[in-house]
């Protein structure tokens, strides 16, 4: 065991000094990007500082402010005790330590990057992200439907229509092989998930490492309702950040993830 820690550092060692060079070439790189984003954050953080002072007054504003302190003071302090717990598990004098705790440092801030990102779209925090779909619009649906024109005695004269979703009564109305039909071209987990299917998003992220995309998208039917009867792409679900390409396609997947998740805990998969 010894003899193979003794192969591994020999084939790491000359790579470290490469990589601690690159990362301090970043840092050099993104410290211009820093100052600047903290002096908006700080225009911003004064933005909306005024506001709050003006609708609520000086006085809860500064206890609002001091009851943050005291939440920021306590991350601060867990997030010391997990780093430190983390580097406790590891040799300090062994060459592959530097890497492994930027590594798990650089872990710990994408997970809390990803969960704050994800409350922001699902309250679109200081309208960024723009509407989502709530629980009353999933409870009551509005479905388009064609105007039909009638003659005076009543008989059919035509249908204007954009889209015509029939609604279907009852579930039984429909041929268990359309079902089957339907789920196992689209959505063959249909029963096994919750509204997002991750074995699929690993093999569609697969595909396109491999290069195959045979294996289809990686969408379920719920996250198709969400998209084309709640239409989490509209224009008025972009939000500010909506402005920048890349963002309203991460926020528009992002919603039809969450309105795939609450149509599931609201409805049976059958109704």
């Amino acid at each position: 065991m010894n003899q193979f820690k003794e192969k591994i550092n020999q084939i790491i060692r000359p790579v470290i000094p490469f990589i601690q060079k690159l990362i301090e070439d970043l840092i050099l790189i993104l410290m211009p990007l820093k100052v600047l984003l903290v002096k908006y954050l700080y225009q911003f953080k004064s933005f909306i500082r005024q506001g709050l002072v003006q609708k609520y007054g000086e006085e809860k504003v500064q206890n609002l402010i001091a009851k943050k302190e005291k939440v920021n003071t306590s991350i601060r302090h867990q997030s010391h005790r997990i780093l430190d717990f983390i580097e406790g598990k590891f040799d300090k004098k062994n060459p592959v330590y530097p890497i492994i705790t930027i590594m798990w440092k650089l872990y710990i801030t994408v997970i809390a990057f990803v969960i704050i990102y994800f409350f922001i779209v699902a309250n679109n925090f200081l309208y960024l992200t723009g509407s989502i779909t709530s629980v009353e619009d999933l409870q009551n649906p509005k479905v388009s439907q064609a105007s039909e024109l009638y003659t005076s005695d009543g008989v059919l004269f035509g249908k204007f229509f954009s889209e015509n979703r029939m609604p279907i009564r009852e579930f039984e109305e429909i041929s268990p092989n359309l079902t089957d039909a339907l789920l196992s071209t689209e959505d063959s987990r249909y029963f096994k998930h919750s509204g997002i299917d991750l074995l699929a998003l690993l093999g569609v992220a697969k595909g396109v490492i491999s290069g195959n995309n045979d294996r289809g998208g990686g969408s379920t039917i719920s996250q198709q309702l969400a998209k084309n009867l709640f239409n989490t792409r509209a224009p008025e679900s972009k939000g500010h950040l909506g402005k920048i390409k890349c963002i309203r396609l991460l926020n528009s997947k992002l919603k039809e993830w969450l309105t795939a998740v609450m149509l599931e805990q609201n409805y049976t998969k059958e109704h």
